[in-house]
């Protein structure tokens, strides 16, 4: 007999938490406090999401990166978000250069994060609004970021005034999902016409509820009727580069049952899904069970 209590193999020991960590990422702190070997295995997914709100927040990372590997950040984070109140973004850019999903809020200043943004090499899901990209396009059109983006969401409502900005979105090599928040209608149809084959999703964004109703009836069929055509309310304005179910991966599923005749294109009903309210297609939608979801989020804002 021994007194030593059974233990799992270390390498299963860490596997099984980095698995709820990346599965639920509230409990990672918590997690942090089991033991001194969890911790160090948790450390980096306390920082696998930054929200840049303010100075306080910045100061605080800038100091911790002193006293870690200079790798640690880069290993670590993969999400930015890049509040209006954000201190010194362009040097917590540099920490992360491996960041996949970056959003940056309307009123954000863009010129001192330009060099930053634009050395970004593996990002595939951007939010921001045309006005920046505009700055980010003309400045430099060839930006490795663009390379790579997949997932492009503009987050205010006059994405396509700027003929430059709509010609640049259109020829993204590898961008395959477009949000718009309220477009116009001639310029939503002439993307669709214009746009390469990659283009698989085009996310159509509402404020509210009415709003959706009223896409329903305004819209002309040839722009819901399209199997990439998806409309839904935005609850926040950088949803789509947080963690967790969003709006993109409602979109996929839906446009799924959509392309494969499970949905009509006709008629349109509204379904509940985690905490963005999606105006959906007859017959109802719903994924998964409401009763599973998580408690809807705060109302849009920029808060942060």
């Amino acid at each position: 007999m021994t007194d030593n209590p059974p233990r799992l193999p270390p390498e299963l020991e860490r596997a099984i938490f980095e698995l709820v960590a990346e599965v639920y990422p509230r409990t990672r702190s918590s997690l942090a406090h089991v033991a001194a070997r969890v911790r160090t295995w948790i450390e980096p997914w306390l920082y696998r999401t930054l929200i840049l709100r303010d100075k306080l927040t910045s100061e605080r990372l800038l100091s911790l990166s002193h006293s870690k590997p200079a790798d640690f950040f880069r290993h670590s984070v993969r999400r930015i978000i890049i509040g209006r109140k954000a201190y010194r973004p362009a040097d917590i850019l540099a920490l992360a250069p491996d960041t996949t999903h970056i959003a940056i809020g309307t009123t954000v200043d863009f010129g001192p994060i330009f060099a930053a943004f634009g050395r970004l090499r593996h990002v595939h899901t951007v939010s921001m609004d045309s006005t920046t990209m505009s700055l980010a396009n003309m400045a430099h059109p060839v930006l490795p970021v663009w390379a790579t983006l997949t997932h492009l969401e503009l987050i205010n409502q006059w994405a396509f005034q700027d003929s430059n900005i709509f010609t640049f979105v259109v020829g993204l090599p590898a961008l395959t999902h477009l949000a718009l928040f309220n477009p116009d209608w001639m310029n939503t149809q002439r993307l669709l016409e214009d746009s390469n084959a990659k283009l698989c999703a085009l996310v159509i964004q509402c404020h509210r509820e009415a709003d959706g109703y009223s896409i329903a009836r305004n819209v002309v069929p040839l722009i819901l009727n399209d199997p990439r055509v998806v409309v839904c309310q935005r609850i926040r304005w950088d949803e789509g580069a947080r963690e967790g179910l969003n709006f993109w991966m409602i979109a996929d599923a839906f446009l799924k049952q959509k392309q494969n005749g499970e949905v009509d294109g006709a008629l349109m009903r509204l379904a509940l899904a985690s905490n963005l309210r999606l105006f959906l297609l007859q017959p109802l939608f719903f994924l998964p069970d409401d009763r599973d979801m998580p408690e809807k989020g705060k109302s849009e804002s920029e808060s942060d």
